[in-house]
């Protein structure tokens, strides 16, 4: 530690501020990767027009600030650019095609809390909407597994590359 002090205590005064600019642009990019994450409403509740309710519930009850939405259509392609970690898994064609059915709702969602992430995937509950708890997004309006309802960003990471690889899609 004393030998960075007294590394610092060499530092210009420029030097010094573009260090500090440097950590603050890194504890910023820290703070919006773990304060925001990514959900798709998926094309079977899309078309129920779930997706409206859903989204009032995150934002409206929930207090969630939309940061940036869309409602699209991807291809196969995209999808499995999106479950690119699951491939080779038996069901990774059922999901891709499932995803790339029709028109979804993509969108960030952010708050104040460190852990949006695990928040979100708490409120939309288990994968399968029949072992998610009855007060979960998923036991309410999804049907089955195949039937999920609403994708969420599994962690931070996932979170980070999801936000990055739609961005691109939304500019498509």
């Amino acid at each position: 530690m004393n030998n960075i002090l007294s590394e610092i205590d060499n530092f210009t005064l420029e030097e010094f501020r573009e260090l500090r600019d440097y950590c603050n642009r890194s504890i910023d990019k820290l703070k919006m990767d773990s304060n925001s994450t990514l959900i798709i409403i998926k094309p079977a509740s899309f078309a129920k027009q779930d997706h409206l309710k859903i989204m009032d519930e995150l934002t409206k009850k929930y207090g969630y600030t939309l940061m940036s939405g869309k409602t699209m259509q991807i291809t196969l392609e995209q999808a499995e650019m999106h479950y690119e970690e699951h491939r080779g898994k038996p069901w990774f064609e059922k999901i891709t095609r499932q995803l790339s059915s029709g028109p979804l709702y993509v969108a960030v969602l952010g708050s104040e809390h460190i852990d949006t992430v695990s928040r979100i995937r708490k409120l939309i509950g288990a994968t399968d909407p029949k072992e998610a708890d009855p007060y979960t997004i998923r036991a309410r309006y999804g049907t089955c597994v195949d039937d999920n309802v609403i994708h969420a960003s599994d962690s931070s990471e996932s979170a980070h590359y999801e936000k990055q690889l739609w961005a691109g899609f939304m500019k498509e």
